[in-house]
């Protein structure tokens, strides 16, 4: 038979998940050297830093996130020595509207 066209699946929104994903990794990583080596092996510990900044459509990530990251350094020397690398890609402007500053 001929070939169709089928249509593209429909969006899936999975910003549940990913708080929750978040969530769990900064839960796991708590005081456990073994499973915050293992997540900045497999990089959860970028994935976490990507996630720091706000989100408005899910605020709680940031949070989540933050706290994910101190989980993942504390006393994990190969995480912090990841971080210790990281160059700053850009400064952040703070644009302060007319009559504020």
């Amino acid at each position: 038979g001929a070939p169709t066209s089928a249509a593209p699946p429909p969006a899936v929104d999975t910003r549940g998940a990913e708080l929750e994903l978040v969530r769990l990794l900064a839960l796991l990583c708590f005081r456990r050297h073994a499973c915050q080596k293992l997540a900045g092996e497999v990089g959860g510990l970028a994935a976490v830093l990507q996630r720091c900044k706000l989100d408005e459509r899910q605020p709680f990530v940031r949070e989540w996130a933050l706290l994910a990251v101190r989980n993942l350094t504390e006393g994990c020397a190969e995480n912090q020595a990841t971080i210790a690398g990281l160059k700053q890609l850009s400064t952040p402007t703070l644009r302060v509207p007319p009559g504020e500053g």
